[in-house]
């Protein structure tokens, strides 16, 4: 069964906290079923991604008797580069059991920006990739680990100029949570 809570906060709209458990989101980008189109291709040039509309179906439950009980429909941009015109592009190949068990930083400022993540690190099962960044501005240290039973499998983000918000999608593996 779903459940869904709201803790309501006195500032802002935007500081209410949306608790949501049980509720499986169905992602099928590619096939003949799928529910993610785009709409755009990237542009390298001026460092904008894909931009993909997408109708994905928010369940109660897994297996053939579980219900639609909302669905998650918009769009994103698949981000392209962030920050400024130095440093170095890397990519992070994961083996085919190696995991993203924890993501780790610090928070910072750069001239006019302030609280931009400075630092980035991703920590798996098998080993830690980075930091990443200028580690000459990170003041703020911030951690998202995730249970023992749990690996990060996504991620999304915030920022103008420089990246002020990550956030992770987190898998549980149910077969090691009985």
């Amino acid at each position: 069964m779903a459940n869904f809570q709201i803790t309501s906060s006195p500032v802002t709209v935007e500081n209410n906290e949306y608790n949501f458990s049980n509720l499986y989101l169905f992602h099928t980008p590619l096939g003949p079923n799928r529910n993610q189109f785009g709409v755009t291709r990237g542009y390298d040039s001026i460092n904008q991604g894909e931009i993909v509309v997408n109708n994905w179906p928010i369940y109660d439950g897994v297996g053939p008797n579980a219900s639609i009980v909302a669905r998650a429909q918009g769009l994103h941009i698949h981000a392209g580069r962030w920050g400024g015109e130095g440093g170095k592009l890397k990519t992070i190949k994961l083996g085919s059991s190696e995991f993203i068990k924890e993501v780790s930083g610090t928070i910072g400022a750069w001239a006019e920006y302030n609280n931009i993540i400075s630092t980035i690190t991703f920590v798996t099962n098998v080993t830690t990739h980075g930091p990443f960044g200028d580690p000459r501005y990170g003041i703020a240290p911030f951690s998202i680990p995730v249970p023992n039973n749990s690996s990060i499998v996504g991620f999304f983000g915030r920022g103008k100029v420089y990246l002020d918000a990550i956030g992770v999608y987190v898998l549980e593996d149910t077969a090691a949570a009985s």
